[in-house]
């Protein structure tokens, strides 16, 4: 984990600390070593993963969770494994989650309209939805989202950011309803400065999209996906 949040998988370490919080849940136990990490060690850890690990909401972890958490177990087994700290890897005998493919959920033109017309608790929580909406950008690009990124090219609004999910380099144009979403903030540092990831912002979505008239299991990864596709601008379409 000291690793993974000194060199360039930093972005992975939020991942690895959740990771670590479920195997002490699993074997709390600290001294472990690894002579205990037998076939059996971690057909348990796979099992806790695949149908026992919750979220801090009390509610089970997807499935694609649990194979990322899984993966991440596997990768130090493996490290362990490739520097001779153990001489049997017993991974050979286990098999990885796999994850299971969700339907996925996405807004139409008239949903999008609803939500601009209803009130929300936070503002920051509206604006961010909405401008993920508008842009195609997901979560982690928003969150992350500085204002140094953000300059105006014969009267365009662009965003020049490495995707972090990709961790390629994008060009951006912001659609002026979008920007009118951020112009007023403050023009330095993130964007979305009071923006935090969390259960509870995720049930004031859900709140907010009820409050709208709108039943869909609604999370910040419905906004990038708007009629189905990423980048909506690209449609020309407005939600005055």
């Amino acid at each position: 984990m000291e690793t993974k949040k000194t060199n360039a998988s930093s972005k992975n370490y939020d991942l690895w600390q959740a990771v670590l919080i479920h195997l002490k849940r699993y074997h709390p136990d600290e001294n472990l070593t690894f002579e205990q990490v037998t076939v059996d060690w971690v057909n348990g850890v796979r099992t806790y993963f695949d149908s026992q690990a919750k979220t801090k909401t009390g509610n089970l972890i997807s499935s694609g969770t649990a194979s990322s958490y899984f993966n991440k177990v596997r990768a130090v087994i493996n490290e362990a494994y490739s520097k001779e700290i153990i001489t049997k890897n017993p991974l050979k005998q286990v098999k990885g989650i796999t994850a299971i493919s969700s339907e996925r959920i996405y807004l139409g033109l008239n949903e999008l309209r609803a939500l601009v017309k209803t009130d929300c608790r936070y503002d920051i929580l509206k604006e961010a939805f909405l401008f993920s909406c508008l842009t195609g950008l997901r979560w982690s690009d928003i969150n992350k989202m500085d204002w140094s990124e953000i300059s105006e090219f014969n009267g365009v609004h662009r965003i020049t950011f490495n995707q972090k999910k990709t961790t390629k380099l994008q060009y951006l144009d912001i659609p002026p309803q979008a920007y009118n979403l951020i112009n007023n903030f403050e023009k330095n540092g993130r964007v979305f400065q009071s923006l935090r990831y969390s259960a509870y912002m995720n049930i004031e979505l859900l709140r907010w999209a009820m409050a709208a008239g709108i039943s869909k299991h609604i999370t910040f990864h419905s906004g990038p996906i708007i009629f189905g596709t990423s980048y909506p601008q690209q449609n020309n379409f407005s939600y005055a």
